[in-house]
């Protein structure tokens, strides 16, 4: 192996600014235009783990060959580099957590800082299902790059001085076969386990692998064939880079083999990037530099600020974007200035110090999150203001609770409106002498043969063929019961948010109803299967023997009920009830006829006469004014959020199908 000298190259910090400007455009889109200005614009983390490969391997390959590499020193830098900023941008999250967080988010945001602060939360993010939190609610979201990476560099030097003390010349088959390897896992995961793909190292470990390459390579240019190409490659690797940013989207398989375009478009400019060449120079330009200096700080600042701005501003638009980039950059190069550069230099900040302040840091913000992560600081906030989330745990499903041995007998199926109701019902079912059992899921409602798929990408959810026939198989091994099915079929139906015309509207749903074939090519054969195959779910229940009871939808609301009620409060918490009965929360019960006339007719056309009906409707609207549904009353919140039913609201709704299911 040829001696290897690390050099400053201005072209690296170009590429940096590329991969920070790429996934900044990606998140202004969707937060202030509702649209993506940058399809592609996610695989500007693909960048900067090809760049980090390619850094960190000439870092710790420079000094071994120079005799004079430090583990200790490595990780030092490594510390120096990232903890000081990025303790800081999670410090500064916590007074606006404080403010805007209801308890449940109050909750996910501490788990999701405690993660990020020890460099787990990629495996935080791959385990938290984001049906229940969109992702710029989550202000911590993009720190799962930051676990990979240092999830890298926690054993690449280890092993790199094991593999170069024992077996030098084998470095370069150990990088490749890594690479190979990973490339080979994460094609597969792709399809199968995208979430794990996206987040975990094992399947993003080959784009740091390929800038080892590099790095194991040189990039000095040794043949004449490889100068002759060395003006025009560059440029390829540009093209590469931009086609893929405009012709990537979500429903690209990521990371894939097709994710192989723009890493090799960013190792075509690391390894023939040279002085007097086009793309050299315009990644080497003054403007472009700085915008890759600053890039570790823009990474960081610009989701929490435009997670927070979301929350904020009521109807984000254009300028708000262009406001927000500036204040972002504003923020970066103040961090860039006052806090990156003196961390990094020991004669500004003396190790001691450092370690001090670090460890301080790691301290305070830990202790806040643990203290945060158990009841989300409920008592922020007066009772009135407060909803129970009580969710039943997936591991409860087909199983049996209460009176076993009783004849009479509840089985409940249905997605998360079901699972709302679930723990009330356990509780309540129990006291009355019932056996219950549960077959529910966040998202998935009981239609046989039916998946609920990706919008964009077309990937099947958790919601599958295999999960409908399971609760059907455990409907009909057990006795006979009631069974009582139920959902929010207006938002399968119709594909789209509710809007309840008066300001309240839910953002754009993600999800739709498909077969397992694939083939349903619009809503209007969507609903024709529904509707089929919902037919063929309550038969097959009926035929097994049980009484069916069909649960009518929960009126949805738009609002999200607690922070409506909190933005009209302003503060005064003391008068949040008198506040709220004076505005009261409600809707127009017309505009919930209207959403939901295809589901009632849908509904009513299912089963034999036996079926018995549940109209959730008749406790929420027209209850204390006629033309109203209502959110709340003097004492309780009904809701907790624009749909989902509070622990209030789930009372009144076992209620209703205890009364009922006695009478009939």
């Amino acid at each position: 192996m040829s001696k290897y000298i690390i050099t400053y190259r201005t072209e690296i910090d170009g590429l940096r600014a590329v991969a920070v400007a790429s996934v900044l455009l990606y998140h202004l889109g969707e937060v202030f235009l509702g649209r993506t200005l940058l399809p592609g614009g996610f695989l500007g983390v693909d960048i900067f783990f090809v760049i980090s490969g390619y850094l960190i391997t000439s870092i710790i390959l420079s000094g071994l060959q120079a005799g004079s590499f430090s583990v200790a020193h490595f990780y030092e830098r490594r510390v120096r580099r990232i903890f000081p900023l990025l303790l800081i941008v999670v410090l500064s999250t916590i007074p606006f957590a404080w403010l805007l967080f209801l308890p449940a988010e109050m909750q996910s945001y501490a788990n999701s800082g405690l993660a990020s602060i020890f460099f787990v939360s990629n495996f935080w993010f791959w385990s938290n299902d984001p049906y229940w939190a969109e992702g710029l609610v989550r202000p911590l979201l993009h720190t799962w790059s930051l676990g990979v990476e240092e999830q890298f560099y926690l054993f690449a030097p280890l092993l790199m001085v094991l593999f170069y003390r024992l077996a030098q010349g084998s470095l370069v088959w150990i990088f490749l076969t890594l690479s190979i390897v990973s490339l080979l896992a994460a094609q597969w995961a792709s399809r199968e386990m995208p979430q794990a793909a996206f987040f975990l190292l094992p399947f993003r470990l080959w784009e740091i692998a390929v800038g080892g390459l590099l790095a194991l390579g040189g990039t000095q240019l040794a043949f004449a064939t490889e100068k002759k190409l060395a003006s025009v490659l560059p440029k390829l690797g540009l093209a590469m880079i931009l086609a893929s940013l405009f012709l990537f989207s979500s429903s690209t398989a990521h990371p894939s083999l097709l994710t192989l375009i723009p890493v090799i478009g960013v190792a075509l400019i690391i390894r023939y990037a040279h002085e007097g060449e086009l793309v050299t120079a315009c990644l080497s330009d003054r403007r472009v530099v700085w915008l890759g200096l600053i890039s570790y700080g823009l990474y960081l600042w610009h989701y929490p600020v435009l997670a927070f701005a979301a929350v904020l501003i009521e109807s984000p638009a254009g300028l708000h974007g262009l406001v927000i980039t500036a204040f972002c950059l504003f923020l970066s190069y103040l961090s860039y200035r006052w806090i990156e550069q003196p961390a990094r230099r020991a004669e500004s900040v003396p190790l001691p110090v450092l370690l001090t302040l670090v460890g301080a840091g790691v301290a305070v913000t830990s202790a806040f999150f643990f203290y945060a992560a158990g009841d989300g600081v409920r008592d922020r906030f007066p009772e009135f203001v407060l909803t129970e989330e009580a969710m039943p745990e997936q591991s409860e499903n087909y199983r049996w609770f209460g009176d076993t041995d009783s004849e009479q007998r509840i089985i409940l199926v249905g997605d998360s409106h079901m699972m709302a109701i679930a723990p009330e019902l356990k509780r309540r079912a129990a006291e009355a002498g019932y056996s219950i059992a549960f077959a529910v899921d966040r998202g998935c409602q009981f239609i046989l043969g039916a998946r609920r798929v990706d919008q964009r990408s077309k990937r099947p959810t958790h919601c599958v063929e295999a999960l409908q026939q399971a609760r059907l198989d455990f409907i009909k091994d057990s006795k006979p019961a009631t069974v009582i099915i139920g959902g929010r079929l207006p938002v399968i139906l119709e594909e789209s948010g509710f809007n309840n015309r008066e300001g309240g509207a839910e953002n754009r749903m993600r999800h739709f109803i498909q077969n397992e074939s694939g083939n349903l090519g619009n809503i209007r054969a969507r609903r024709a299967f529904i509707a089929a195959q919902m037919s063929l779910t309550v038969d097959e229940v009926e035929s097994a023997g049980h009484n069916v009871v069909l649960l009518y939808p929960i009126p949805e609301v738009g609002w999200h009920v607690p922070k409506k009620l909190l933005s009209m409060v302003e503060g005064r918490w003391q008068q949040a009830s008198a506040i709220a009965n004076e505005n009261p929360i409600q809707t127009q019960y017309k505009v919930f006829q209207q959403r939901n006339q295809r589901a009632y007719e849908l509904l009513d056309s299912l089963g034999s006469p036996r079926v018995q009906r549940i109209y959730p409707e008749t406790l929420f609207c027209n209850r204390n004014s006629s033309g109203k549904c209502v959110t709340h009353d003097d004492e309780y919140l009904f809701y907790r959020d624009e749909h989902h039913p509070s622990r209030q609201g789930a009372v009144m709704i076992v209620d209703l199908i205890l009364k009922e299911i006695a009478e009939s």
